[in-house]
């Protein structure tokens, strides 16, 4: 009797799916660098993290997680790794070069959100869209449109699927946890706030509200990038004030985000949930 019921199904459905009749055994691991972890996950000393599965490391700031990935990246097996990496993701340039991986096999990607979005340029608002939205033309006289990580992922799964590339590819999302919400997209600061702009080897001062394309900046990690676009979001949200333990005083919306030690772990937190007790994180010039 089940075995005419199978037939039947067999014959009624198609795409059925019979797990008895799949090898779901996973053969290939890829080495973490760490004889330790590789048995603890593998029960072998040469491999960790299994092919075609998802894995996520998890642990407070600083204890290496970013390094164990590129660890991982070094494993000859692996032909490509694709890095989709968010404000606050670890891996440099000088990491890569620390763990002794082939930089020509590393491509970077940038995200800020899980979704794809697109921004009003005129009055800020910000609206979660969907794949078959995102136009090829992602800067348009009216919205600027900004892929999500979980599209970057889909989009990349689609092209080795459909172009039938067999190599072996690792994607790592650097970080998980610093990825933003839409909501928190349209945070501002005060139109006088003083920013910083690097002219060659002189630095003058200019108010955010006055900043223009072009202009040299200095991002979170310390590194020096010119702006490549600019928006006066239409935010109706009421300023508020932080002032940090050196006197100075920042002016800013509640949803805007900041950077800041809290515990002795390094998170990205809307400014409107500060506690007495974190600390900001600047760059010093």
């Amino acid at each position: 009797m089940s075995k005419d019921l199978d037939a039947l199904i067999d014959k009624e459905f198609d795409n059925v799916q019979n797990l008895a009749k799949e090898d779901r055994s996973i053969s290939t691991f890829y080495d973490s660098g760490v004889y330790s972890l590789n048995y603890i996950c593998s029960k072998s000393l040469f491999g960790a993290f299994p092919k075609g599965r998802i894995i996520g490391i998890d642990g407070k700031s600083g204890t290496g997680k970013s390094l164990l990935a590129a660890t991982v990246m070094r494993d000859p097996k692996i032909d490509l790794v694709v890095i989709i990496e968010s404000e606050g993701g670890g891996h440099s340039q000088e990491l890569l070069e620390f763990a002794g991986v082939d930089k020509s096999k590393v491509k970077i990607l940038k995200a800020s959100t899980l979704v794809s979005y697109k921004l009003d340029k005129k009055s800020g608002t910000v609206e979660e869209i969907g794949d078959k939205d995102i136009p090829k033309n992602k800067d348009t006289d009216k919205y600027l449109y900004v892929e999500g990580a979980g599209y970057l992922i889909r989009k990349l799964a689609n092209l080795v699927q459909f172009n039938k590339i067999e190599k072996n590819i690792l994607i790592i999302l650097d970080s998980l946890g610093n990825m933003q919400s839409i909501r928190g997209l349209g945070g501002c600061w005060h139109p006088d706030t003083l920013i910083p702009i690097f002219n060659k080897e002189d630095v003058e001062y200019k108010k955010i509200a006055d900043v223009e394309i072009g202009d040299a900046v200095l991002t979170h990690r310390g590194t020096i990038e010119s702006v490549i676009n600019k928006f006066e979001y239409g935010d109706k949200d009421e300023l508020i004030e932080i002032e940090d333990e050196n006197g100075e005083v920042y002016r800013l919306t509640p949803n805007h985000k900041l950077l800041i030690k809290r515990n002795g772990e390094t998170m990205w937190v809307e400014s409107g949930e500060l506690l007495l007790t974190d600390k900001l994180l600047r760059i010093e010039l």
